[in-house]
């Protein structure tokens, strides 16, 4: 194993060894599965925000160049006057970063032990949780495996398809709200509140750290509140604020920073809610034997809706008024209130194992969503 690919896999060891300490009584399992999660998320959050802060430093790097005058060679054409070249520069950077380092990832050990490599999985297995324990995870690594063999007609059957449902719903939901519309044109749309592009980039780089200190706290509260009051409180908080931005483009109200006050609000209210509650619920809600392919399927529906969303703004912008548009996510989102107390089921307190024992004995024409511990 080369040298790069150890020193990754004893990164993941330091991970996996504090998420190890994460004591409660819901299980060692949970708390190693919220533990990779919040990591998952706050990587996500972080690279969004550090973008937003890059962006905004170029910016102002290319005005100070075109004062200068100072726009000659391949320097003056990245930064000068079309700074969008050194922006797509600067993003290029961590890419190639990325697939430099995928070079060194050693092979996963569950795709090993399918492939009957036991001896090449242990050895990895071994430098991450230690010898003693080697054995043991294998072992859990191959019942899991094992278990592994429903069809994908299994997601349509039982109780399964409600929570089918559940997870493709919230998936819809949280693109719809227009996060990514606020993250991808949301400098432009705050030019058109009145700011600079610079002022604009500068403000956008504040909701990315509104975005960072928010998820911090949904991770944090992730087990201390109800998960579906988190869900409730953090839609009718979008609702609220898309309402109060449509309405501000709607009346011509040019206060850009009275924008992007509401624009953190609606940042802030995604953050500790829709953003990360639906990993979590996605990935409760399924058994091991469907879960994979459940959770595929609300990953595509997410990227598809991503897709469409952000590829027809741009046209809705310039045949419909930006503050109608605002008020249309707040419309679509009214719905999700319903779903969230009706339909959801809690899973705060839960064991995947008690979650999966619930959807093997129940369906959702005899059952309703709730979820009662077995330890209760």
């Amino acid at each position: 194993m080369t040298l790069a690919g150890l020193m990754f896999l004893k990164v993941v060891s330091a991970g996996t060894a504090l998420a190890g300490k994460l004591s409660d009584k819901y299980g060692r399992k949970k708390n190693l599965f919220l533990a990779a999660l919040t990591l998952f998320l706050f990587s996500i959050i972080v690279g969004i925000m550090i973008s937003l802060f890059s962006n905004a430093a170029i910016k102002d790097f290319s005005d100070s160049m075109i004062a200068s005058g100072n726009l000659e060679g391949m320097f003056g054409w990245l930064f000068g006057s079309e700074p969008w070249r050194g922006m797509f520069l600067a993003e290029g950077i961590p890419g190639l970063f990325f697939v430099l380092m995928c070079l060194f990832i050693p092979k996963s050990p569950r795709w090993l032990l399918s492939n009957n490599r036991e001896q090449e999985a242990k050895s990895i297995i071994t430098i991450i949780v230690g010898e003693s324990r080697a054995t043991s995870k294998i072992k859990e690594i191959k019942e899991v495996i094992s278990e592994e063999t429903s069809k994908f007609s299994d997601l349509f059957k039982g109780g399964y398809k409600i929570a089918l449902v559940i997870a493709v719903a919230l998936s819809i939901f949280s693109e719809m709200s227009g996060i990514t519309v606020v993250f991808f044109y949301g400098p432009t749309i705050l030019e058109k509140a009145g700011l600079s592009l610079g002022d604009s980039l500068g403000g956008f780089a504040i909701i990315g750290i509104v975005n960072v200190v928010f998820t911090v706290i949904a991770l944090w509260l992730m087990d201390i509140a109800d998960r579906k009051k988190l869900l409730l409180v953090g839609t009718v908080g979008v609702i609220i604020a898309h309402t109060a931005i449509g309405l501000l483009f709607l009346n011509n109200y040019n206060t850009g920073m009275a924008l992007v006050f509401l624009m953190c609000a609606f940042v802030a209210f995604f953050a500790f809610s829709m953003g990360p509650i639906k990993f979590v619920i996605m990935n409760e809600i399924f058994p091991t034997k469907v879960r994979g392919r459940a959770v595929a399927i609300a990953t595509i529906t997410i990227w598809v809706c991503q897709a469409l969303l952000n590829q027809f703004f741009p046209m809705l912008r310039d045949v419909i008024p930006v503050g109608a548009i605002f008020i249309f996510f707040a419309v679509i989102l009214l719905p999700q209130i319903f779903f969230v107390l009706k339909v959801i089921p809690e899973t705060k307190g839960m064991s995947l194992e008690e979650i999966e024992q619930y959807w093997k004995s129940s369906s959702i024409e005899n059952k309703g969503p709730e979820l009662k511990s077995a330890k209760a």
